[in-house]
């Protein structure tokens, strides 16, 4: 292969790796806006529920468990915002 050649495949095979990444970004580009459309009713019935545990215990406050330490056991709303969304 003389050099004209190469170039031009290589042109080539740089074009088409150009292509595959830039596909490769607009799926998942679209797979999160999905994801993101898919899990927003989700999320706020389970807000929703939270929020009605939340002021039937009176609470003010509700913190994710994983950033507070629940102290003492039974103050944690998981298993009345479960039951509430009927997940066991």
């Amino acid at each position: 292969m003389n050099g004209a050649v190469k170039n031009a495949k290589r042109k080539d095979l740089q074009d088409r790796i150009s292509g595959l990444q830039t596909k490769q970004t607009q799926l998942n580009e679209a797979l999160e806006t999905e994801k993101q459309r898919q899990l927003a009713p989700i999320r706020e019935k389970m807000l929703k529920a939270i929020k009605d545990v939340a002021k039937e215990m009176g609470y003010d406050h509700v913190l994710y468990k994983e950033s507070a330490i629940i102290f003492p056991a039974a103050t944690d709303l998981t298993n009345s915002v479960k039951k509430k969304l009927g997940i066991q």
